[in-house]
């Protein structure tokens, strides 16, 4: 419904006058900077799995980030995720619950990052008052995120030395309830070693430098289409979009971005055509150099066999 209701007040015309007169040269470096931050999560998550795989090539952990990002354009409920917890197992040999741990802590610090982002956002810079109301639920977001990582941190120091559980012995066959909590073991445990206080601190340093790229990218997108939007208005959007994307309602939320952009901007006056076309150039920046490189690298990465045990023991 909103979407219908934002396409009758659209002037189209204005729309493809944007489009046509948008600067290539800052489309091209804002394409340059939304690679940038993909690769910078990608480099997040290499950290985090070092935990566990310590030999784990770092150009792996980045050619998965950006096949999964691809995926996520193609599907809807975040699919690439999975896709790529199987595809670093399946190259590695590693128990899928282990890849799957650090991703898990990846995503919290990701949201860590986006909770940050919107709490300094809605304090320093003059918002709407309805992305201002969100302040306090984000702190509490924050606060319960925070005492999350604390526990994890506190986990992996009282013991470091713990050893994952290891199979069971083949005569204790063990019930359903056993081998579950058993898996639920190693998966805590995998998740604790990830989260050790140096590499937290440089994984949440990578995450707030990523968060500040798609700032970037947002920014030089309004740029290119002659959009005069200030930085609070770029901080708006961006916070309103990924709102949006935490659940994926059509592939690449092509259509819902575009709702969710121009409602955010209209508070900076800028007209429902004009914010139309700007978020049309942030999504194909976004979407088509990423999914190109998604389409060639998976393949590569899918081909790899596992182990014949990686599927006996992964998580």
């Amino acid at each position: 419904m909103l979407l219908g209701v934002l396409a009758r007040r659209v002037h189209w015309e204005e729309t493809l006058r944007t489009l046509r007169t948008a600067s290539p040269l800052l489309l091209l470096l804002a394409t340059g900077i939304n690679f940038g931050s993909l690769l910078l999560k990608g480099f997040r998550w290499w950290l985090l799995l070092r935990a566990t795989l310590p030999a784990l090539p770092v150009a792996l952990a980045l050619r998965a980030a950006v096949v999964a990002s691809g995926l996520n354009n193609l599907l809807v409920a975040n699919g690439g995720d999975a896709a790529r917890v199987l595809l670093v197992a399946r190259a590695t040999g590693a128990r899928r619950g282990d890849v799957l741990a650090s991703l898990l802590l990846d995503q919290l610090l990701e949201v860590v990052g986006y909770a940050a982002l919107l709490l300094v956002a809605t304090t320093v810079l003059p918002v709407p008052p309805t992305l201002a109301r969100w302040r306090a639920p984000v702190a509490l977001v924050l606060a319960v995120a925070g005492a999350a990582l604390t526990l994890l941190v506190r986990r992996s120091r009282r013991s470091p030395g713990e050893r994952a559980p290891g199979p069971q012995a083949p005569d204790a066959a063990p019930g359903a309830l056993a081998r579950l909590t058993a898996l639920l073991r190693r998966f805590l445990h995998a998740l604790a070693a990830a989260a050790t206080g140096p590499r937290l601190g440089q994984a949440l340093l990578v995450t707030a430098f990523a968060w500040l790229l798609q700032l970037a990218t947002y920014a030089m997108a309004a740029r290119a289409a002659h959009l005069s939007l200030p930085l609070a208005g770029s901080v708006a959007a961006l916070v309103v979009v990924n709102m949006g994307l935490l659940v994926r309602a059509t592939p690449g939320n092509v259509g819902i971005f575009q709702a969710l952009y121009a409602l955010a901007v209209a508070p900076f006056g800028v007209a429902a055509g004009s914010a139309i076309a700007a978020s049309a150039l942030i999504q194909a920046l976004q979407i088509a150099p990423v999914t190109v490189a998604a389409l060639l690298l998976a393949p590569e990465l899918a081909s790899r066999r596992p182990p014949a045990d990686a599927g006996a023991d992964a998580a």
